[in-house]
């Protein structure tokens, strides 16, 4: 009967654990991982693609914000890691108050809103160069840098 009980216990843990686990990914950053022929057609395609998909999983389960990134790979073997993106132009004063939307539209996110409150000590810039995703999360859909919603060129 002990036995029973401990199994029933350890069940009940395990779906309490998944319904955790599922209801705080909801608002992750969502990684599409998109693969071109150099990976698809490449012998190992399997531990590539599992080790890419690992890596956007774990990337993914470090963010709150809602915001979904195309990421294209390609393969090349006498290149050992390299990245693209677009780089778009701010004003310091529009990302700063990008940044303070950010923060009171995510007020769980209490590390951006110590950052936020605490800007204007010592910045002086008056441009600021960010790349497509980083102004994705913070809602700018526009910035779609090189890649279409596919996450292909």
């Amino acid at each position: 009967m002990k036995f029973c009980i401990r199994a029933s216990a350890a069940l009940f843990a395990s779906s309490a654990l998944t319904i955790i686990l599922t209801t705080t990914s909801v608002n992750a950053v969502t990684i599409i991982d998109n693969f071109d022929s150099t990976i698809t057609n490449n012998a190992n395609v399997a531990n590539i693609e599992t080790a890419i998909q690992t890596a956007s999983n774990t990337i993914s389960s470090l963010f709150s914000n809602a915001v979904t990134v195309n990421i294209l790979f390609q393969f090349n073997s006498s290149v050992i890691g390299q990245s693209q993106t677009t780089d778009y132009y701010s004003s310091y004063n529009a990302y700063v108050n990008l940044l303070h939307a950010n923060a009171t539209a995510n007020p769980a996110n209490t590390t951006l809103a110590t950052a936020v409150a605490h800007l204007g000590s010592g910045n002086s810039a008056n441009t600021m160069v960010l790349a497509s995703a980083d102004l994705r999360a913070l809602g700018v859909t526009s910035a779609v840098g090189g890649l279409n919603s596919l996450g292909t060129a």
